[in-house]
C-alpha cells in the first residue's frame, strides 16, 4: 500500500477513532529577529516562486510591501512556495510560506518534515485536512480564499508587527510541548526576540549554548522546575529576571529543593487549583506564585459562517456548553 492510500485511509476516520501518533520536529526552536524592509507598515519583501495561483499573487499586491520573483533578492523577506510543485531550495534567510491548494503525497511528506513558518490555504477542508495529517501545522495554517475570516494583511502583520527596541526573552528547558505556542505568540509582538535551548532530557547537563542564552537574555523563562531551573538561579545575572513555570509533576521530584527561591522573581503555574498544590507542598511565598494560564489563539479558532463541519471544535464547543 502506498503513501497515497494511507493518507486517504487517514482521512476518513471518524472522529472517535484513535489518532495517529504526532510527527515532532527534531530540530531546536530558535526564533531570530524579524527582516523588515517597510519602516512604515513592517512588512518584509515577499518572494514568490512560480506555480503560484493568480487569486494568490493579487492578494498579495494589495499588500504595501514589495512583491518580486525568487530568483535573485536582494534582501530576506518571505519566501511563498506551493507546496504541491517546488522546487529547488529555500532562499537563505528568509522564512518559507507554503501554499497548499490539494492534499497530495508530495504535499504530505514536505510539510510533514518542515511546514516553515506558515501554511496558507485556499477553504476550510483542507486546512482540516492538514491539521489531522499533520498536528504541528495546527496553529499556523490559515485560510486566505476569497471571504475568509483572515485578512491577509491582517495575517502578515500578526507574524511580522513594527518592532521597536527589542526584548530578550531566553527559553530553557525540556519537552516545550506547553510553551512552544506561547513562544511563537510571543515572538510576533513588537519588541521580543526569543531564544530557546531545548535540553534532550529532564535531567540534562546545561552546555555552551545554555550559558549564551544566561548571558542574552534579559528574562529567563525555565520551562519545568528541574536542573534547569536550578543552573539558571545560580548564574543568574544582576537585573535579569527570572521566570519559572512549575507543572504537577515536577513536585513528584526533590528537583526544585534545589532552587533558590530568592533568585526566582517569579514561579508560574498554569491554573488556581496547582498554584495552591504549590504553596502546600513548597511553602514559598504566596506573592511568588502566580498563574498564568495557557493561551488560545483567537485569530486562529475563527471560522467563516459556511465553514464545514470540524469535529474538534464542536467536540470543543459541546464540553463548553454542558459546562456552562
Amino acid at each position: 500500500m502506498n503513501l497515497l492510500r494511507k493518507l486517504q485511509r487517514r482521512l476518513q476516520r471518524s472522529p472517535g477513532d484513535k489518532p495517529e501518533p504526532e510527527v515532532k520536529r527534531a530540530e531546536p526552536l530558535l526564533l531570530p529577529p524579524r527582516p523588515h524592509t517597510s519602516a512604515q507598515d513592517g512588512l518584509p519583501a515577499i518572494w514568490c516562486d512560480d506555480g503560484l495561483p493568480t487569486s494568490l499573487r493579487s492578494q498579495l499586491e494589495t499588500l504595501p510591501t514589495r512583491i518580486g520573483n525568487a530568483a535573485t533578492p536582494d534582501r530576506p523577506g518571505i519566501h511563498i512556495r506551493n507546496a504541491g510543485s517546488a522546487t529547488g531550495a529555500d532562499l537563505p534567510g528568509s522564512a518559507v510560506w507554503w501554499w497548499v491548494d490539494a492534499v497530495t503525497e508530495v504535499v504530505y511528506e514536505r510539510l510533514a518534515k518542515d511546514h516553515g513558518e506558515a501554511v496558507i490555504v485556499p477553504d476550510e477542508s483542507i486546512r482540516e485536512q492538514l491539521e489531522r495529517l499533520i498536528p504541528d501545522v495546527v496553529g499556523d495554517t490559515w485560510v486566505i480564499g476569497e471571504g475568509s475570516a483572515t485578512p491577509l494583511a491582517a495575517l502578515f502583520l500578526r507574524y511580522y508587527p513594527a518592532r521597536p527596541d527589542t526584548y530578550r526573552l531566553g527559553i530553557i528547558g525540556y519537552n516545550l510541548k506547553f510553551i512552544e505556542p506561547i513562544a511563537r505568540g510571543l515572538a510576533r509582538n513588537p519588541g521580543i526576540d526569543i531564544r530557546i535551548d531545548r535540553w534532550p532530557v529532564f535531567a540534562a547537563q546545561p552546555t555552551a549554548a545554555t550559558d549564551e542564552i544566561l548571558a542574552w537574555s534579559d528574562v529567563v523563562v525555565c520551562e519545568w522546575c528541574g536542573p534547569n531551573a536550578v543552573y539558571a538561579a545560580e548564574h543568574k545575572k544582576p537585573g535579569q529576571r527570572l521566570l519559572v513555570r512549575l507543572h504537577r509533576f515536577e513536585l513528584e521530584t526533590d528537583h526544585w529543593r534545589h532552587v533558590d527561591p530568592d533568585q526566582v522573581d517569579r514561579f508560574v503555574t498554569v491554573g488556581h487549583h496547582y498554584q495552591q498544590l504549590v504553596l502546600d507542598r513548597t511553602g514559598l511565598p504566596p506573592e511568588k506564585v502566580v498563574v498564568i494560564g495557557n493561551h488560545v489563539d483567537d485569530l486562529q479558532l475563527r471560522r467563516d459562517e459556511e465553514a464545514p463541519n470540524i469535529p474538534m471544535l464542536n467536540r470543543a464547543s459541546g464540553s463548553l456548553s454542558r459546562r456552562s
